[in-house]
C-alpha cells in the first residue's frame, strides 16, 4: 500500500511539473483528409474549414428561410 502511495505522488509531481499553460492541447478524432471544402466529408476536414473558411451569406439568426450576408455585401436575390 506504501508504495502505490509513493507510485501515486510521483505520477503526480511528474504531471504537475509537465503542465505547461502556454501550451494548447487539442484532442481530435484525426487528421484532416482535405481542406478542400468541396472534398471534405469527414469530420476532422470539416472542424479545420469551419474554423478558416468564411461563407458567403449566412442564416438570419434561428430563421431557416431568411439570410444575412457575411463575407458578401448583400444576400443574392432574382433582383440583384
Amino acid at each position: 500500500m506504501k508504495k502505490l502511495l509513493v507510485l501515486l505522488g510521483v505520477l503526480l509531481v511528474g504531471f504537475v511539473l509537465a503542465f505547461d499553460p502556454t501550451v494548447y492541447v487539442s484532442a481530435t478524432i484525426g487528421e484532416p483528409d482535405t481542406l478542400d471544402p468541396h472534398l471534405a466529408y469527414d469530420t476532422a476536414s470539416g472542424e479545420i474549414i469551419y474554423n478558416v473558411y468564411e461563407n458567403l451569406i449566412a442564416y438570419k439568426g434561428r430563421s431557416v428561410s431568411e439570410f444575412e450576408p457575411r463575407l458578401a455585401t448583400e444576400v443574392p436575390s432574382v433582383k440583384n
